[in-house]
């Protein structure tokens, strides 16, 4: 095997090294080592700047109005919450979708900051947890 640096993320994954070399800089302009695991480049992580996959986790640069400057409107509409950092056609990718729905417990409205995914209001999810806590299930 050559000591010479793998050329291409693929050819770092076939010979099992940690790093690789393409010459091309980042989108922080950098010209640097990428590591094979996530594609990072090694002055990036040195300088601690966060990757896009950081930001998209973590909702940096994800915009989104407060509860209640949006009311109540019995489930009509919803916002998208998109993340700039991530586009699709030129259009930033939606995130998740915020909005007013029922509890799926006891049917009160309440604002929900991710629509498809928190479907019970704070109380019954308080309610449910100490249940199956203790094994009332």
């Amino acid at each position: 095997m050559s000591d010479a640096p793998a050329s291409s993320r693929h050819e770092g994954y076939i010979r099992r090294l940690s790093r690789y070399f393409t010459g091309k800089p980042c989108k922080h302009g950098h010209v640097a080592e990428r590591t094979v695991s996530n594609s990072r480049c090694v002055e990036c992580a040195r300088q601690n700047i966060p990757s896009r996959s950081f930001e998209r986790a973590s909702g940096v640069g994800c915009e989104l109005r407060k509860p209640g400057l949006w009311p109540d409107d019995g489930g009509a509409s919803t916002e998208a919450v998109t993340d700039p950092n991530w586009l699709i056609n030129g259009q930033p990718r939606v995130v998740r979708r915020v909005g007013w729905r029922p509890c799926m417990c006891c049917k009160r409205r309440f604002f929900s900051s991710h629509i498809a995914g928190i479907r019970l209001c704070d109380p019954c999810k308080d309610s449910t947890a100490d249940k199956t806590a203790y094994g009332f299930d």
